[in-house]
C-alpha cells in the first residue's frame, strides 16, 4: 500500500520479545507504515504522551508489571485514547482470553507465531475502519455544529416571528381601537340624525314641504351611515371579521320599503324606477336583514348614481323554490370587458373620469363578500355606454313561525297592560330619541344619565326590560348590569345592550360573551330592529295602524282641542323657563322640571298634570297655547309668536 494515506498512519507496537518486535516492525514498515515500537505497558503510555496517538496499536497480553489487559483498560478509560483500535498479540487460544480481551475494548486478536499476510490484513482492516471512523465522526461534528447553527437561527427566528407577532397584535389592537373610536364619533351624531328624521318621517301632522326636507337629510345620513360601515366592513375582511346574523324577517315589507326608498331616490335624480315583484315569493324569510339591505342597497345606489337623468333603472325579484333571485339593471355609462373584474376590488372606480360620481369605490367590494358569506352569487354583465346587469342568486328558507318575523308595518301600540322600560345612557339625545321612539307606542319610559343612577331608578320603579349604552362615565353598562344581575328582582328581567363604541364584528358575540346581555343593538338605531326586540324579550303582540301624531294608549285621554286653558295661573317666570324647555324639545327636561314644580308649588299642581298629559303625548305645540298667557309681552321669539297665531 504506497498511497499517501498510509504513509500517514502511524502504529504502536507493545511486546516484550525483542524478537516479535523486530518482525512486526519490518512487516508493517514495508507497507509505509510509521512504527512505535516498545517493549513494556509503561513505555507505552510515556511515548503516547510525548509523540501523540498512534492510529493502531498491537498489544501484547502478557508481559512483566503491567499486562496488555490492563495496558488496554487504562486506554479505554481516557477520553483521548479511547477510540484507539487495539489488536491483542498471544500464544494462547482460549475462548475465555478472547472474551476476556473484546471485554476490555480490543478490536482483534492474533495469535503467535505472527503470519505476516494475516497480520497485515488485519491492520489494514481496522486502520480502514478506524478511518472511516474518524471521517463519520468528523462528519457527525460537522453535522452538530450545522444543527446548533440552524437551532441558533431558529431560535433568532422563532424571537423575530415573536416580536413581529406581537407587534401586529399591538397595531390590530391599535387599529381596532380606533375602528372603535371611529365608529362612536360617526355614529353618535348620526343616530341623532337618523333617529329624530324616522320619528319626524312618521309623523303625519308634518307640513309636506317639511317631509321633503326631512327626507333630504334622513337620506344623506343614511348615505353616510353606509360609507362608515362599508369602511369599517372593508378593514374587518382583511382581517377576516365580519359576520352574519340571521333572523326571520318579514320580507314582502322588507322589499316595499327598500323600493320606496330608492323610487325616491330615482325622482330626485329624474330616473324611470320600474320594479318586478314575483307573486310565487315567501311572505317571510330567513337571514341577515341588515346585509342583505346593505347588499342591494349598494347595487341600487350604484344603478342610480351611473345613470344619467332621463335613464332607467330596474328591479326585478323572481324565485324558484328557496332560490330567491334580484336583477337590476340600469341604462347608465356600463363598464368594459377589461375593467369587470376590477369593480369588486376595493377603492377602485373604473367609470370615466369625465363623470363625477359619490362614494370612495367600496360599495361593490363589500357586496360581493356579503354574498359569497351568505352563500350565494353576484355577477356581472355590461356594455361600455349602455348600461350594467347585476344578479344576485340567494337561497332565503321560508321563515317558520310567522310569530317572530319582523313587521315593517306602521306599529301604533301593543295588546295587554302597560309596560315599564328603563333607559340607560349619558348621551341626552339618545335618551330622547328612545323616547320619542317608545312613548308614543304607551310604554312608560325612565331615564338615567349612567349606571350608578341606572341602579336608583330601576329599584325604584321595578322596570320590565332595560334598555343601556356599554359606554358611559361613573359606571359602564357592563358594570350596571353586573350589578343588577346580583339583585333578585332583575336576574330574569331582559337587558338590552346599545352603542356606537362597539364594532359590528364583535356585536353578535358580546351576549355570548359578556353574561347578563339579552341582545345587543347598534347605533345608530333602526326601529324596526328595536322594536322586534322589545317585542320579543316582553312577549308582545303588536297593534299595526296608521300612523299618528299621538300615542294609541293616550288618545282616548287627550283633551278637548278647544280647551287651552290651565286650571291654576302659571308665574310668569315659571311660564318662561317652561316655555324655553318646549322650544328645545327636551321632553325629559320638561317632565323633571315639572316634576320639582309639584313639589315646590302644590298649588298648581291642577295645571301641572294638564300640561304633563300633553307632555307624555310629545305635543309641544299645545303645550305652548297653554302657557302662552302667563308669558311678558316680547318674550317668545317672533317664530314662535307666528306658530302660536
Amino acid at each position: 500500500m504506497n498511497d499517501q494515506t498510509t504513509q500517514q498512519q502511524t502504529i504502536l507496537i507493545v511486546d516484550d520479545s525483542p524478537t516479535d518486535l523486530r518482525l512486526l516492525t519490518t512487516v508493517l514498515m514495508l507497507e509505509n507504515y510509521e512504527i512505535l515500537s516498545v517493549s513494556s505497558g509503561a513505555l507505552a503510555f510515556h511515548t503516547i504522551e510525548k509523540l501523540g496517538l498512534p492510529d493502531l496499536i498491537l498489544l501484547d497480553v502478557k508481559m512483566p508489571y503491567i499486562d496488555g489487559y490492563e495496558v488496554c483498560r487504562r486506554l479505554k478509560a481516557k477520553p483521548d485514547t479511547q477510540q484507539i483500535p487495539v489488536i491483542f498479540l498471544s500464544t494462547m487460544d482460549e475462548t475465555a482470553d478472547k472474551i476476556e480481551a473484546f471485554k476490555i475494548g480490543g478490536v482483534d486478536y492474533i495469535i503467535r507465531p505472527f503470519d505476516p499476510n494475516e497480520v497485515l490484513s488485519r491492520v489494514k482492516t481496522h486502520l480502514m475502519l478506524r478511518a472511516m471512523q474518524k471521517e463519520l465522526e468528523s462528519k457527525n461534528a460537522q453535522l452538530r455544529q450545522l444543527y446548533e447553527q440552524l437551532e441558533r437561527r431558529v431560535q433568532e427566528r422563532t424571537q423575530e416571528l415573536e416580536q413581529a407577532r406581537q407587534s401586529a397584535e399591538i397595531a390590530s389592537y391599535a387599529k381596532t381601537n380606533f375602528l372603535a373610536n371611529i365608529s362612536h364619533e360617526f355614529r353618535t351624531p348620526l343616530h341623532g340624525i337618523l333617529g329624530y328624521t324616522q320619528l319626524f318621517l312618521q309623523d303625519t301632522n308634518l307640513n309636506p314641504i317639511y317631509q321633503r326636507y326631512i327626507s333630504v337629510i334622513h337620506k344623506n345620513g343614511e348615505y353616510l351611515l353606509n360609507l362608515v360601515n362599508d369602511i369599517l366592513d372593508i378593514s374587518h375582511e382583511e382581517t377576516g371579521q365580519i359576520s352574519l346574523y340571521s333572523i326571520d324577517f318579514d320580507f314582502s315589507h322588507f322589499l316595499q320599503e327598500l323600493i320606496r326608498v330608492f323610487q325616491g331616490y330615482a325622482l330626485q335624480k329624474n330616473l324611470t324606477f320600474s320594479y318586478t315583484v314575483s307573486p310565487a315569493l315567501p311572505a317571510a324569510v330567513h337571514g341577515d336583514m341588515k346585509r342583505l339591505r346593505q347588499v342591494l342597497s349598494n347595487l341600487l345606489n350604484n344603478a342610480i348614481k351611473f345613470t344619467a337623468p332621463g335613464g332607467t333603472v330596474t328591479f326585478e325579484i323572481n324565485v324558484a323554490g328557496e332560490l330567491i333571485s334580484f336583477q337590476i339593471q340600469d341604462t347608465g355609462v356600463g363598464i368594459a370587458p377589461e375593467n369587470l373584474e376590477k369593480i369588486f376590488l376595493p377603492f377602485e372606480q373604473v367609470n370615466d373620469w369625465k363623470i363625477k360620481t359619490e362614494g370612495v369605490g367600496l360599495g361593490l367590494t363589500i357586496a360581493k363578500k356579503l354574498i359569497t358569506m351568505m352563500g350565494g352569487q353576484l355577477q356581472v354583465e355590461s356594455r361600455l355606454g349602455q348600461g350594467s346587469l347585476f344578479s344576485v342568486e340567494l337561497t332565503l328558507p321560508e321563515a317558520v313561525e310567522r310569530a317572530k318575523v319582523i313587521s315593517l308595518q306602521t306599529i301604533i301600540g301593543y295588546e295587554g297592560l302597560p309596560r315599564k322600560i328603563l333607559v340607560v345612557d349619558d348621551q341626552q339625545q339618545e335618551r330622547l330619541i328612545l323616547e320619542n321612539t317608545l312613548v308614543p307606542l304607551g310604554f312608560e319610559i325612565f331615564t338615567a344619565y349612567d349606571g350608578l343612577e341606572g341602579l336608583g331608578k330601576a329599584k325604584a320603579h321595578s322596570p320590565d326590560l332595560v334598555i343601556t349604552d356599554l359606554v358611559m362615565p361613573i359606571m359602564d353598562g357592563f358594570e350596571f348590569t353586573r350589578y343588577l344581575r346580583k339583585l333578585p328582582q332583575f336576574q330574569t328581567i331582559p337587558i338590552l345592550a346599545v352603542s356606537s363604541s362597539i364594532l359590528e364584528s364583535h356585536a353578535n358575540s358580546l351576549t355570548e360573551k359578556t353574561p347578563g346581555f339579552n341582545a345587543f343593538l347598534l347605533k345608530p338605531l333602526r326601529q324596526e330592529e328595536l322594536l322586534e326586540l322589545v317585542r320579543e324579550h316582553l312577549a308582545l303582540t303588536w297593534v299595526y295602524g296608521q300612523p299618528t301624531s299621538k300615542p294609541a294608549r293616550e288618545n282616548a285621554a287627550m283633551p278637548k282641542p278647544e280647551d287651552l286653558t290651565l286650571p291654576v295661573d302659571l308665574p310668569s317666570e315659571l311660564a318662561k323657563t317652561l316655555f324655553d324647555l318646549v322650544l328645545m324639545g327636551d321632553f325629559s327636561e320638561i317632565n323633571q322640571y315639572l316634576k320639582q314644580l309639584e313639589q315646590a308649588y302644590p298649588a298648581l299642581l291642577p295645571s301641572i298634570e294638564k300640561i304633563l298629559q300633553h307632555v307624555k303625548n310629545y305635543d309641544g305645540k299645545t303645550i305652548r297655547k297653554l302657557i302662552k298667557p302667563y308669558l311678558k309681552p316680547n318674550s317668545v321669539p317672533l317664530r314662535s309668536q307666528r306658530e302660536l297665531a
